[in-house]
């Protein structure tokens, strides 16, 4: 039996709070949170190594 996560979302809407639910299967939920972090991932390697890269042109101009 699958299961399911509710959400209560509070959004402010010109200036007023509204109140909405959602929910979501446990199973697609882990799916598509699995997905977040993997792109987080290649998103910190990237930044990473354009980092990397930088410091080493900055190092070059220096000398």
């Amino acid at each position: 039996m699958a299961k399911d996560i509710k959400f209560n979302i509070k959004l402010p809407i010109d200036g007023k709070e509204q109140i909405s639910v959602a929910s979501a299967n446990t199973k697609e939920f882990a799916k598509q949170l699995g997905s977040a972090y993997g792109s987080m991932d290649k998103l910190s390697r990237r930044t990473f190594t354009f980092n990397q890269f930088a410091e080493s042109a900055r190092n070059v101009s220096e000398v």
